[in-house]
């Protein structure tokens, strides 16, 4: 792999984590269901480092997420 597109890599990973941790401390003090939407939408974010397009998988894990607080009502 090219220096560049690690750089990258790492950079992104460690922002979605860091914004995953912001987005889960917030449902922390929130009910059960959407406390659960964000730590799933968080292990989602942690796995697309392994994933081929990274953007396209957080991508799907913020869909996710969103379908998910909709079920939570």
């Amino acid at each position: 792999m090219h220096k560049p597109a690690l750089v990258i890599l790492v950079a992104t990973a460690c922002t979605a984590a860091l914004g995953s941790f912001a987005v889960w401390a917030q449902a922390i003090d929130g009910d059960p269901c959407r406390t659960a939407c964000y730590q799933q939408k968080a292990a989602c974010v942690s796995e697309c480092g392994a994933h081929s397009n990274p953007v396209e998988c957080e991508a799907a894990c913020h869909e996710q997420l969103d379908e998910c607080l909709i079920q939570c009502g």
